[in-house]
C-alpha cells in the first residue's frame, strides 16, 4: 500500500480534513515520511490479527503514535529551520565583518593612489627642474678642459677613489674626507662617480643592494644624491666647451664661439633631461611616509608585512620614512605582485565587491604606467631624433663645406 495515502487515511481519521492532511504530509521529507508510516502501521497491521475489539484499540493506538510521531517530527523540524537561521547569521554577519574588514580600500584608496597624484608629479618635475638647472649652471660655467679635468680627478680622489684603480693606491690608503660638500667617504661608496648603478641603484659599498630612494647630504649615511650628481657631471662636462671672457665675447670670433657654444649646451640639455628624471625619482619625496602608512591599512593588512620589510632597508638612506616617486611606485607593484599575502587574500577573498576593487585599482595603475611609458618615449625618440640629425651633420656638413668653398673659389675666378 502507499505510504502517503496510507498515512493520509489515517490523517483524514484522526484530525477529520483530508486537506489538512495533505498539508502536514507535504510538509515532511520522505524519511519522515516512512517514520509516520511505521508509527502508523505496525499497531494496526497486529490488531488485525486480533477481534474486531482488538482493531479498534489497534486504531486507538495508531492515532495516538502519530500524534506523538508528528509532534516529535515537527519539533525536529522546528529545531532544523532554527539552526538554519543560526547559520544563515553567522553567514551575513561574519560577510558584514569582512566587509567593514575591506572598507579600508576605499577609505585609503585615495590616499594610496596619490603616489599617482599631480602632487608628486608637481614634485618630481620640481627636482628634475633643479638638477637640470643646475647642471646646466655647472656646464654653461667651465673652465678650460684640462682645468676640468683636474676637478674630476680631485673629487674622485677624495671621495670615491678606488685602489684597484688609481695610480697610486688611493694615497697608501689615507684618503682626505669628504670636501666637497658630500658626507660620504671614499671607502663608502668606491668608485661611484664612474658606475651607471650609482645613478639607478644608488651608490654604495661592493656588494651594495639597489635601493630606489637615495640618501641626502647628512653626517650619518651615504649622499647618494652628490654622488649621483658627480657621476653625471663626468658624463656631460669634463670636456665641455669652456666659458670666454667678456673681453673674448666682444670680439667677432668670440661671438661665433659662443654662438656655437649655445649650440652645443642646447644639445647636451636634451641628455641631460634623461639623467636628472631618472635621479628626480630616486629622491624622497616630502610628506610621502603617510602615503606608504596608508598603503599598510588599503588592504586589510595584506600590504603591512611587506611594506614593513621595505621600510626597514629605507631607513638608513631616509630616516623620515619618506620614500621617492620610482619607489613609491616600486611599491604599489611589489606589495601585490612579490607579496604572498596578498596571493592569499585573492584567494580566499569571496567578497566580489573587493576583488572588482582591487581589479579597477590595478587598471587605474596600469593607465598610469603606460602615460609613463609615453612620456619616456617622447625623450627616447627626443634623443634619437638628436642622434640622427648628428649623424646627418658628421655625414653632409664636410661635403656642403667643400662645396661652400667651391662657390668662393669660382667666384673669385
Amino acid at each position: 500500500m502507499n505510504k502517503k495515502l496510507f498515512i493520509t487515511i489515517i490523517l483524514s481519521i484522526f484530525y477529520q480534513q483530508s486537506h489538512a492532511s495533505v498539508d502536514i504530509i507535504q510538509g515532511f521529507d520522505p524519511q519522515a515520511q516512512t517514520q509516520l508510516f511505521q508509527a502508523i502501521s505496525t499497531p494496526i497491521i497486529t490488531g488485525l490479527s486480533s477481534p474486531s475489539s482488538g482493531l479498534i484499540m489497534a486504531i486507538g493506538t495508531a492515532a495516538n503514535g502519530l500524534k506523538d510521531a508528528i509532534t516529535s517530527l515537527q519539533q525536529i523540524a522546528v529545531q532544523a529551520q532554527a539552526n538554519q537561521m543560526k547559520a544563515i547569521a553567522t553567514v551575513q554577519n561574519a560577510t558584514e565583518v569582512y566587509r567593514n574588514m575591506q572598507s579600508a580600500p576605499d577609505a585609503c584608496a585615495s590616499i594610496s593612489r596619490a603616489a599617482y597624484s599631480q602632487s608628486v608629479k608637481d614634485n618630481a618635475a620640481y627636482q628634475k627642474n633643479v638638477y637640470a638647472h643646475r647642471g646646466q649652471v655647472r656646464l654653461g660655467n667651465q673652465p678650460a678642459p684640462a682645468d676640468q679635468a683636474r676637478q674630476a680627478q680631485a673629487i674622485n680622489f677624495n671621495e670615491y677613489c678606488d685602489p684597484s684603480i688609481d695610480p697610486s693606491g688611493c694615497g697608501g690608503g689615507k684618503v682626505t674626507p669628504a670636501t666637497n660638500g658630500n658626507s660620504a667617504a671614499p671607502e663608502q661608496m668606491v668608485g661611484a662617480d664612474m658606475q651607471a648603478s650609482t645613478l639607478f641603484q644608488g651608490g654604495g659599498a661592493p656588494g651594495h643592494v639597489t635601493n630606489l630612494t637615495f640618501s641626502k647630504t647628512t653626517a650619518s649615511s651615504p649622499n647618494q644624491e652628490g654622488a649621483a650628481q658627480d657621476y653625471i657631471n663626468n658624463l656631460m662636462g669634463v670636456d665641455a666647451p669652456r666659458k670666454i671672457s667678456q673681453q673674448e665675447y666682444q670680439t667677432p670670433q668670440g661671438q661665433v664661439y659662443e654662438g656655437l657654444r649655445v649650440a652645443y649646451l642646447a644639445r647636451m640639455s636634451l641628455a641631460q633631461q634623461a639623467f636628472t628624471s631618472v635621479l628626480a625619482n630616486r629622491m624622497p619625496m616630502p610628506g610621502s611616509a603617510q602615503i606608504v602608512q596608508a598603503m599598510m591599512q588599503s588592504d586589510g593588512g595584506a600590504s603591512a608585512n611587506y611594506i614593513s620589510q621595505r621600510l626597514a632597508k629605507i631607513q638608513q638612506y631616509s630616516p623620515s620614512g619618506d620614500v621617492s616617486p620610482m619607489e613609491l611606485l616600486d611599491m604599489e607593484v611589489g606589495r601585490r605582485v612579490d607579496n604572498p599575502d596578498w596571493y592569499t587574500l585573492i584567494n580566499t577573498t569571496s567578497d566580489t565587491n573587493a576583488l572588482l576593487r582591487e581589479q579597477v585599482f590595478m587598471t587605474a595603475q596600469l593607465m598610469k604606467m603606460e602615460l609613463m611609458r609615453i612620456k619616456s618615449d617622447e625623450l627616447r625618440t627626443a634623443l634619437e631624433a638628436l642622434a640622427a640629425s648628428q649623424e646627418v651633420k658628421q655625414n653632409m656638413k664636410p661635403k656642403l663645406d667643400a662645396a661652400e668653398q667651391a662657390i668662393g673659389q669660382g667666384m673669385a675666378q
